[in-house]
């Protein structure tokens, strides 16, 4: 017991206890983002996605949430989560139709055999004229689309990602979901 205690007395005296660890830097405030559609529809053009029920694309008079980056550690992709409620940017569907969607918990989310639930492959990468929401979740080339909801009379539209397995009738549009800094930040 004696020979402990004179041990630990004379690591301490030479400095070669665990030092005490430096205070972190604060991390740097992540951005929170809007969401836009760019499409060659002029109806569709520069219009926010917002949220319905849990579903984004174009419907007037409802939220335009903000969404922040997180990496994750697994995919080295990105979650996006709301900045207002405990949602999270989620795509959700099957036979390589998804709809983009914002989620409450998604990993507790239960889903049928052959549906895909996917929140962590998500990239904002930046083009000549904006930066662009990407999906990197599937090995199947895709692209972003809008589809009229119901009759299309309300000017409604649902963002989905279709991958080249969907088979699909020719009621959609192509566009391309573009991020921006939220305004007020």
């Amino acid at each position: 017991m004696k020979f402990q205690a004179i041990l630990i007395a004379a690591l301490s005296a030479t400095g070669l206890a665990s030092p005490v660890p430096e205070a972190q830097a604060k991390p740097k405030l992540v951005p929170a983002y809007t969401l836009r559609l760019s499409s060659r529809t002029p109806s569709l053009d520069g219009k926010p996605l917002t949220l319905s029920n849990t579903t984004l694309g174009i419907f007037p008079n409802s939220p335009s949430p903000q969404f922040y980056p997180i990496r994750n550690p697994q995919t080295n992709l990105l979650e996006l989560h709301s900045t207002s409620s405990e949602t999270t940017l989620a795509l959700v569907g099957t036979h390589g139709l998804l709809d983009l969607s914002a989620l409450p918990n998604p990993a507790s989310v239960t889903v049928p055999t052959g549906t895909t639930l996917d929140w962590q492959n998500f990239d904002l990468s930046e083009d000549d004229s904006a930066g662009s929401l990407t999906y990197a979740g599937s090995s199947k080339q895709g692209g972003w689309v809008a589809f009229p909801v119901g009759k299309g009379q309300q000017g409604e539209w649902a963002v989905k990602w279709k991958d080249t397995t969907a088979t699909t009738i020719q009621n959609y549009v192509p566009v391309k979901v573009v991020y921006e800094v939220a305004e007020g930040l």
